[in-house]
């Protein structure tokens, strides 16, 4: 799956997010669930959605601000909801979200 241009395409996407903490997070989330997870179809509407998403707006996801439903219309939810609970598995055990 590394190979996969969408796959690289997203993974530098996230490295150059203008929020550090954003990108910190999304690189880990890319490796640990995207990487062998979604498919062709699904890492296209990731690449959009990391194109179009505001970083303040990832960064109130990411940090439980706003939650998917709050960004539903806006973005993917589907996606969103990932970010969301990968952020919240994370903070559950105790590990840095950023």
């Amino acid at each position: 799956m590394s190979e996969n241009p969408l796959y690289k395409k997203a993974y530098f996407q996230c490295a150059r997010r203008a929020i550090l903490e954003n990108e910190v997070l999304m690189k880990k989330f890319i490796a640990e669930k995207v990487k062998d997870s979604y498919s062709d179809e699904k890492l296209i509407r990731l690449n959009e959605l990391l194109t179009k998403m505001y970083d303040n707006d990832m960064f109130d996801l990411i940090m439980g601000t706003k939650s998917a439903e709050d960004l539903k219309n806006l973005y993917d939810y589907e996606i969103c909801r990932e970010i969301e609970v990968y952020a919240k598995e994370l903070q559950a055990k105790g590990e840095a979200v950023i």
